[in-house]
This record gives C-alpha cells, sequence and structure tokens, in this order.
C-alpha cells in the first residue's frame, strides 16, 4: 500500500512539474514575416537596351539579361548572359563594296560577380538610415569572357573566320536604387585585368591579327568598367 500511496505522489509531482515547464507560445504575425522574407530575397533581373546600338565593342550590339540573387542581409550574387551580333554602326563601317548581308557576326558574353553592399557600415557610422538591403553603395568582384566570330557566308563553309576573345577580372564599385516600385537603376565603375586574343582562323590553323592603331584596345591588360542597368525586382 506505502508503495502504490508513493508511485501515486510521484506520478502527480511529475504531471504537475510538466505543466509548469510548458509557457504561451508568442502569436506570429505571418504578414510581418513574409515581409521580412521578401525583404531578404530580392530577385531583380536587368538589361540595358541602349547595348543594342552600341556594346561592349563598338560595332557589336549586345541583348543583354542579368540576373541579381540576394544572399544574405547585405550581399548579393550576380550573373549574366549576352548574345552579341552587328549593330547598326557596323554595316555603316563596311566598304561599299561589301554587302552588309554577307558579313556574319555571332558571339556571346557570360559574366559573374558578387556584391558587398555597404548600408551596415554607413549605417553604424551614420551615413544611412538602413543597414540592410541590396540597394546603396556596394563594391565587387567580377568577372566577363566574350567570345566574337567574324566571317562571310561564303567563308564560314570553309571554317574560316576572324575570332575575337576578351577575358577580364575586375573590382568594380557602384551604387543602385530603386527608381519606383520594383524598378530599379544601377551604375558601377571600376578597374581590372584584362587579356584579348584576335586571330584569323583558316581551317584548323590561327594566325594572330594585326592591330596596329589599337594597341590600347586590344593589347593592353588595363580594363576600365563604366556602365549602368535597369532592373526589375521580383
Amino acid at each position: 500500500m506505502k508503495n502504490k500511496t508513493f508511485l501515486i505522489l510521484l506520478f502527480v509531482s511529475f504531471w504537475f512539474c510538466g505543466f509548469s515547464q510548458i509557457k504561451p507560445v508568442p502569436k506570429v504575425n505571418i504578414d510581418s514575416l513574409k515581409t521580412e522574407l521578401k525583404a531578404n530575397q530580392a530577385n531583380i533581373f536587368k538589361t540595358n537596351p541602349l547595348h543594342y546600338f552600341i556594346g561592349p565593342l563598338l560595332l557589336f550590339s549586345e541583348y543583354r539579361l542579368m540576373y541579381e540573387r540576394q544572399a544574405n542581409k547585405n550581399q548579393s550574387i550576380e550573373f549574366g548572359v549576352s548574345f552579341l551580333s552587328k549593330c547598326p554602326l557596323f554595316n555603316e563601317s563596311l566598304d561599299s563594296s561589301v554587302t552588309p548581308t554577307e558579313i556574319l557576326v555571332y558571339g556571346y558574353r557570360a559574366q559573374i560577380g558578387y556584391r558587398f553592399y555597404l548600408n551596415k557600415f554607413l549605417y553604424q557610422v551614420g551615413l544611412s538610415n538602413k543597414n540592410k538591403g541590396v540597394t546603396g553603395l556596394y563594391i565587387s568582384p567580377h568577372a566577363s569572357i566574350i567570345d566574337v566570330r567574324v566571317t562571310t557566308r561564303a567563308a564560314s563553309r570553309f571554317n574560316n573566320y576572324i575570332r575575337l576573345q576578351m577575358l577580364d577580372v575586375n573590382l568594380r564599385t557602384g551604387i543602385q536604387f530603386k527608381v519606383i516600385e520594383n524598378f530599379y537603376f544601377d551604375f558601377f565603375t571600376g578597374l581590372g585585368y584584362k587579356d584579348n586574343s584576335f586571330l584569323l582562323f583558316n581551317g584548323n590553323t590561327s594566325t594572330p591579327l594585326d592591330t596596329e592603331g589599337l594597341e590600347y584596345i586590344f593589347n593592353s591588360n588595363l580594363k576600365i568598367n563604366l556602365g549602368f542597368n535597369f532592373g526589375l525586382r521580383f
């Protein structure tokens, strides 16, 4: 009998102790949570329609699509792909004996960068009224590769073409800000290193082309960045 009474008292004491540890669960504001998650998960698609007239090279059009994905409160990763072709100035630059439709220009560009927004630092020193987000000043290591081929319809049958390759690695700085709701403007500049090759392919053999008069553009390893994009956030 004593053992039964002891077990009952032990069970009751555990039961009361268990309930004494239970605390009420605070109410969660779902709308606030969704707003916070959206603020930390920006997806921005960007382009620059002006590059149809003048692309990364004077005579080429660039059809560019950039995608920026927020990685955390003050950082993001950016990817870009482009298709390159003749721009309106290209046809104007041809000799009158050459038919523009006979010239073929096609290529691509790929880009990648990682951005560090300075909101937290500027907030701490009193130069900004917010400490997170993908707007404001930023710095970004950035890399890009361009590969373009120029040929004619007749030459392409024999695998004859001119190939231009441009690889560059840069450190950019810029500013991105919201113009109106979900519409952004991104301006950047910077310096970096570039490595270009300008080759004439004749079948399986290649020969470097003469770049006299264009040494600064093709032979120099200095890369100067200056540009902008328009963005739409989703």
